[in-house]
């Protein structure tokens, strides 16, 4: 499979982000985001892996779209994603829970850095060095010309 998608030219590494999250930057860029997640889940069945569950954006833009459609003049701080992960395997103590949820995490934040650094899906502008490889659910994207973005994916 050919994992090429329009969005790879969306994906940027600089070194500041943009400041001017109004609600219709912020669209753009959940709009890139989320096309990047269907390609990862694309990626991820390919791999016979099971995909992660895009929920909604939190925190600050829990009400973008409202705030666009109103034209709220809003300006935010940062944007956050909230996804859910396979469960562990069901295990007795809270102690071993705990450890199998963060090794689920550990497990799906390795296959996004893998998705993002293969071959076959990695535009040729992407640092693959400057990827944060302790939490890769944080990504850059260009929303509009000169207007970067962070997003990050909170999973639950």
């Amino acid at each position: 499979m050919n994992y090429i998608r329009f969005w790879q030219n969306f994906l940027v590494e600089a070194n500041e982000t943009d400041s001017r999250l109004t609600p219709a930057i912020v669209v753009t860029a959940l709009d890139i985001y989320l096309k990047i997640m269907a390609d990862f889940n694309d990626w991820l069945s390919a791999q016979n892996q099971t995909e992660i569950i895009m929920i909604r954006p939190v925190g600050s833009i829990a009400d973008v779209q409202k705030d666009l459609q109103s034209g709220t003049e809003a300006i935010y701080d940062s944007v956050k994603y909230l996804a859910e992960l396979p469960a562990p395997p069901d295990e007795d103590s809270t102690k071993t829970s705990r450890n199998s949820k963060r090794a689920v995490r550990k497990k799906y934040w390795s296959l996004f850095f893998e998705f993002l650094t293969s071959p076959a899906s990695t535009p040729g502008g992407i640092d693959v060095a400057k990827l944060d490889k302790r939490n890769p659910f944080m990504i850059r994207v260009e929303a509009h010309p000169g207007i970067f973005v962070d997003i990050e994916t909170v999973t639950k």
